[in-house]
């Protein structure tokens, strides 16, 4: 199923009021607060109760004086009266016009760069901070220890409390944003700026227009900074002129295509690019050219998921090869290679100002790292490339790591200073084989999330997980101890996934008062858990479970009914018994008769 779109209904005056307050004062405390309700009341009015409206307006109130409530309400009184007659909304949209000019000028551009989403478009965070960090929008430098992606996010919670981004799923774990979107209204008005200020024009696919229209789009794009193609088909970009910045490929409906000369196009015409993002378009090529390496003012680089370079075409056995010419894009801050298996040369050494290199898991080829001395993000990468040139010595400023490990590696790796410096706030961490001793873990004060994918033998003990960690997976585990006990104690722990064999044995326990912060919780594929027994006040703060392919235990924990802030549970089960148990007027229905959203269903159906 699809994503369904839901307007929220119209707000009655005193509603409207209602939600103005709200986002306009944090408390109640402050002094005349009849004087701001009469203006605010007045406000409200104008805004045809349309919820979005009185949010942005909310937003462009905080933390003003009276003495500047009253000049925006005549503002909004007097161009409202202008605007009464004409229908659409065009009182709101002046509004929201408000918003933006009222934004500081550092924060204009990051916003208007928002203008290039389609509509209802879930954008990520991390993606979006690393375009603006390559076009310039932040700051070179932060206060004290704060990096540019720190800046960034700083940036965003700003227009989220200015309310003109939507917030769609906060990170649980840090309580940053994760992902939102942008109101198809503030949109409009977002993306008609863009254009009247040049910024940047959106490609869409739409009907055949007349020859004026074409003839005026084409004079746009000749002029215009940044682009971002939504169209599947790419023929306009030959009237882009060759100042552009930026140059962007969304993945929407359908796909971009691009054959093997649209792309040398690009590499040859437009080398003052500093944004290239060309996320899962179809390459009519296996190969990507040399002409690549023209591009030297590149500082973003995105080819996530392009079809075609992660092709190998039958018989020949011929890999996918990403350019040596590479190596020249020196000015390179984000390289994204997810998604494809392509080959790469052994240059990325040469890319001395990259932050964020991001790799396919399984990706055996040999390079170079230790000259990458700003790098922030490493994922995934071979714990064989880490040690040599002593690269995991030398990698101090490593925020989020991703390795794989073969063979001993492991325990050189653990080993190196990253783990004590205290920098280290996500880490990944896969083995073939069992993990070291997982003491210099410990050490790591600012680690917040952590996976482990590998045999954990029980003398390597999960004791010496930092107190810091708030989400947690262990997959592979094999562990023949019941983890529970240990786990429970972790103070901040609000995420936790055990899942594909991490526990062995037959019984678990959560005990009264455990998991005092837990607000997620997985169980998935523990083939050989029997029983659960989840004790009074345990787990008082689970808001979501999930309970997949548990296949031996036998029933619903009995302490389920008593973990009250419960609002989600999953169960996917092959036993059509163990679910009927669960459903509605079975054995086991009582458990979970308090929680409002239950999920039970049997896989593939």
């Amino acid at each position: 199923m699809g994503f369904i779109k839901t307007e929220p209904p119209f707000l009655t005056d005193e509603q409207g009021w209602e939600l103005l307050r709200k986002k306009a004062f944090l408390d109640d405390s402050t002094t005349n607060m009849s004087e701001f309700e009469g203006l605010g009341k007045q406000m409200v009015r104008k805004c045809e109760g349309l919820p979005l409206a009185i949010t942005t307006l909310g937003g462009l109130l905080a933390y003003k004086s009276l003495k500047e409530w009253r000049i925006v309400e005549k503002d909004v009184t007097a161009q409202f009266n202008k605007l009464q007659e004409r229908r659409g909304y065009a009182g709101v949209r002046w509004i929201l016009a408000l918003s933006y000019q009222n934004l500081p000028f550092r924060l204009k551009p990051c916003f208007l760069y928002l203008s290039q989403f389609p509509e209802d478009f879930e954008i990520r965070k991390k993606r979006l901070i690393r375009m603006w960090i390559a076009e310039g929008f932040i700051p070179s430098k932060g206060e004290g220890d704060e990096t540019m992606e720190d800046v960034g996010e700083l940036y965003l919670e700003e227009l989220a409390n200015r309310c003109m981004i939507q917030v769609s799923k906060r990170n649980h774990t840090t309580f940053g944003i994760k992902t939102f979107r942008i109101h198809d209204l503030m949109r409009d008005m977002c993306l008609f700026k863009a254009q009247e200020e040049k910024f940047l024009a959106v490609i869409e696919h739409q009907k055949k227009k007349p020859a004026a229209d074409t003839m005026s789009a084409h004079s746009i794009l000749n002029t215009t900074r940044r682009i971002a193609y939504h169209d599947e088909q790419c023929q306009s970009l030959h009237y882009c002129g060759p100042s552009l910045r930026s140059l962007v490929f969304l993945k929407t409906y359908s796909r971009c295509s691009l054959g093997e000369e649209d792309i040398l196009f690009i590499f040859r015409r437009f080398r003052l690019l500093r944004v290239l993002n060309l996320d899962g378009i179809i390459l009519h090529s296996i190969f990507l050219p040399e002409q690549i390496g023209n591009l030297i003012h590149l500082r973003y680089l995105g080819l996530e998921n392009i079809i075609g370079l992660k092709k190998i075409r039958l018989c020949k056995y011929i890999v996918p090869t990403l350019p040596e010419s590479i190596g020249n894009l020196k000015s390179l801050y984000t390289l994204d290679l997810r998604g494809i298996t392509a080959k790469f040369p052994d240059v990325l050494w040469r890319l001395e100002n990259l932050r964020h290199l991001l790799l396919e898991e399984n990706i055996s080829w040999k390079f170079r790292l230790d000259t990458l001395l700003n790098l922030e993000t490493l994922k995934w990468v071979k714990s064989k490339n880490l040690i040599r040139n002593d690269a995991m010595l030398k990698l101090t400023n490593l925020r989020h790591l991703a390795i794989e490990f073969q063979d001993v590696e492991s325990e050189v790796i653990l080993k190196s200073p990253i783990f004590g410096s205290g920098r280290l706030e996500s880490l990944k961490m896969k083995s073939e084989n069992s993990f070291p001793n997982l003491e210099r873990i410990s050490d790591s004060h600012r680690l917040t999330k952590l996976l482990l994918n590998g045999y954990i033998s029980e003398n390597q003990s999960l004791k010496f997980l930092p107190e810091s960690l708030t989400k947690l997976i262990l997959l592979n585990s094999r562990l023949q101890q019941d983890p529970m006990s240990t786990l429970e104690k972790l103070p901040n722990l609000r995420d936790l996934q055990l899942s594909d064999d991490s526990y062995r044995g037959r019984a678990m326990v959560c005990s009264a008062h455990c998991f005092r912060k837990l607000e997620n919780l997985s169980l998935e594929r523990l083939w050989n858990v029997e029983e659960w027994k989840i004790q009074e006040s345990a787990m008082p703060c689970v808001k979501s479970l999930k309970i997949f392919h548990l296949e031996s235990m036998r029933m619903i924990p009995d302490g389920l009914r008593f973990v009250s802030s419960l609002q989600e549970l999953q169960v996917i089960d092959d036993r059509e018994e163990f679910l009927r148990r669960v459903r509605v007027g079975g054995q086991d229905s009582y458990k979970t008769s308090h929680i409002p959203n239950v999920s039970i269903k049997a896989p593939f159906r």
